[in-house]
C-alpha cells in the first residue's frame, strides 16, 4: 500500500477582508487516493467562539475582556494570538462566565501580558476555538467510503499518540464511518467498539492523522475554515527519551488585497513517499 503525503500549502483563500471582525475564511481539497495511506494535517481552524484580550490571570485561570459562549460538546482550546506565547495552543478544561481554566503544558503562563497588570490594550489577544472533530471534518461520512459491514471496514482514520517515543509508530486508535443498519446508527465508530458513535472525537490542531483507503476508488476531502493569522507553534514529536519540543513560526498569512485572491481553487498536489508499507 503506497503512502502519500499531501502538501497542504496549496489551499486558496476565498475571503480576505482586513476590516472583518473574524479571521479570513479559506478552503482546501485533498484527494484521498485508493489503496493508499494519506497523511493529513489541517491548516485551517474552525470559526472562533470569541476573540478578546486577556484581562487577568490567576494561575491557569484566564479572564477575558468579552463574554464567552457556551463551549460545544467536543470542547475548545485557547489560541494565543499575540505576545510572548503567540501561537500557543492551550486546552480549555472549564468555563465560568468570562474566565477559562486551561492546561498550560510546558508553557509559562506568567509571561502572558494582561490589561490589569500591563495597562489598557496591553493584554495578549487570544481566541477560543472549537476543536475539529470527525463529524465536522467528514460530516455524515463525506469524503470517505462508508462501511456497510462491521467485519469489512473500508476507509479508516488512524490517530497517533504524540507522547510515544520512536518512529513508525502504531496507531493509538482507528475510526471508521458505518453506514448504519437496523441495529447500529450511522456514524463514526472506533474499531472494535460499537457501544457508541465517536463523531465528537477531537482532531487537535498542529497534529496529523492518516486516512487509509483499502478500496479501489478515490475520494475527496473538501474543508472550509478560518485562516490562522497569528504565528504558530508546532510540536516536534520525541524520537528519543528527550522531552518533546515545540517549534515557533511567524505568521504565514497576511491579509491580501483582492487582486491577490485566485479566481479558482487549485487542487492540492500529492507526492509519493520514498518508503512503502505492505
Amino acid at each position: 500500500m503506497k503512502r502519500l503525503l499531501f502538501l497542504l500549502a496549496a489551499f486558496a483563500p476565498v475571503l480576505a477582508l482586513c476590516d472583518a471582525p473574524s479571521d479570513p475564511a479559506a478552503a482546501f481539497r485533498i484527494l484521498l487516493r485508493a489503496n493508499s495511506d494519506t497523511i493529513v494535517s489541517l491548516p485551517l481552524h474552525r470559526p472562533a467562539l470569541v476573540e478578546a484580550s486577556l484581562q487577568t490571570r490567576t494561575g491557569n485561570q484566564l479572564e477575558l475582556s468579552d463574554d464567552i459562549p457556551a463551549l460545544p460538546v467536543e470542547g475548545a482550546y485557547l489560541l494565543v494570538m499575540s505576545g510572548s506565547l503567540e501561537g500557543a495552543v492551550l486546552p480549555v478544561t472549564a468555563l465560568v462566565s468570562r474566565t477559562l481554566t486551561v492546561t498550560p503544558g510546558t508553557y509559562d503562563l506568567s509571561t502572558l501580558h494582561t490589561e490589569s497588570a500591563d495597562g489598557l490594550a496591553e493584554g495578549a489577544i487570544v481566541a477560543v476555538i472549537p476543536y475539529w472533530t470527525l463529524d465536522t471534518v467528514f460530516p455524515a461520512g463525506a469524503g470517505v467510503q462508508a462501511s456497510t459491514d462491521p467485519l469489512t471496514i473500508k476507509t479508516q482514520v488512524l490517530m497517533f499518540n504524540d507522547s510515544v517515543v520512536g518512529i513508525n509508530r502504531s496507531a493509538s486508535a482507528v475510526y471508521f464511518y458505518y453506514a448504519g443498519d437496523g441495529y447500529y446508527s450511522a456514524g463514526w465508530y472506533c474499531q472494535g467498539d460499537f457501544s457508541a458513535t465517536r463523531g465528537t472525537t477531537r482532531l487537535p490542531p498542529n497534529h496529523y492523522f492518516m486516512v487509509r483507503h483499502p478500496v479501489g476508488s478515490n475520494t475527496e476531502l473538501i474543508l472550509t475554515g478560518s485562516v490562522q493569522l497569528s504565528g504558530q507553534r508546532i510540536p516536534v514529536g520525541p524520537f528519543s527519551p528527550a522531552a518533546p519540543r515545540t517549534t515557533s513560526f511567524p505568521s504565514l498569512f497576511r491579509c491580501p488585497s483582492p487582486s491577490m485572491l485566485p479566481a479558482s481553487m487549485p487542487p492540492t498536489r500529492s507526492l509519493p513517499l520514498p518508503t512503502s508499507s505492505p
